[in-house]
């Protein structure tokens, strides 16, 4: 994760390291803070990729509110200098899309 400081990034990856690759809600989860961290230090278009990928590999029934929620919450978190760029578009439309 370029642009992460190494504690935060290390503890998110102990953190993934601990569920299971079946336990989709939870990884997501984890890698929701992993862009929150990414965003933070102003790698605005590589969150929003990631937000993506999760959105992508999430099962359907998995995609619960609480992702949609946190989604929408880096969504609202981006500053203003990055909002018109293409990953922010993106995934603003695939949020969108995904519904309430």
């Amino acid at each position: 994760m370029a642009g992460v400081r190494p504690r935060p990034a290390s503890a998110l990856e102990a953190a993934w390291n601990l569920y299971r690759p079946g336990e989709h809600l939870d990884r997501a989860l984890i890698a929701l803070d992993q862009a929150t961290c990414l965003l933070r230090v102003g790698e605005i278009g590589t969150a929003c990729q990631a937000v993506e990928q999760i959105i992508e590999r999430v099962p359907a029934d998995h995609m619960t509110g609480i992702l949609k929620s946190r989604a929408r919450e880096l969504i609202a978190a981006i500053p203003a200098r990055g909002s018109e760029l293409s990953a922010v578009r993106n995934l603003r439309e695939m949020v969108a899309a995904t519904g309430q």
